[in-house]
């Protein structure tokens, strides 16, 4: 699973939370990180903002190493966080070219998490 899963991948990766409260805390992060973004992927604006662009960058380059548990639960928060926040999917696979960056974020509500 590639994409902007990966930008919330280091987030994830550096969290510390009691198994109960794990997928809440990540849940949570998730959404934080996506923030930035959230303007042009659900068409308030008409380009990313360079923090969003930014971020992708930033986090792309640090997506490996993540665990298959760890990728599927960061996955569910983010097709979650996509549906509450009326993620448009055309504007998901337009970012990377407009951020001029190689890394692809298949984030939407139709996304297959399971694999």
């Amino acid at each position: 699973m590639k994409g902007f899963l990966g930008l919330v991948l280091l987030v994830l990766l550096v969290s510390y939370a009691s198994p109960i409260s794990a997928g809440v805390v990540i849940c949570k992060k998730v959404k934080d990180a996506v923030q930035p973004c959230v303007p042009y992927l659900t068409a308030s604006v008409s380009s990313p903002s360079s923090d969003c662009c930014q971020v992708l960058t930033k986090f792309g380059k640090r997506a490996s190493g993540a665990s298959p548990k760890l990728k599927e639960t960061a996955c569910n928060c983010l097709k979650k966080a996509a549906k509450e926040m009326n993620v448009m999917d055309d504007r998901v696979s337009k970012l990377s070219k407009l951020c001029k960056s190689d890394f692809n974020m298949p984030f939407s509500t139709k996304m297959e998490c399971s694999k």
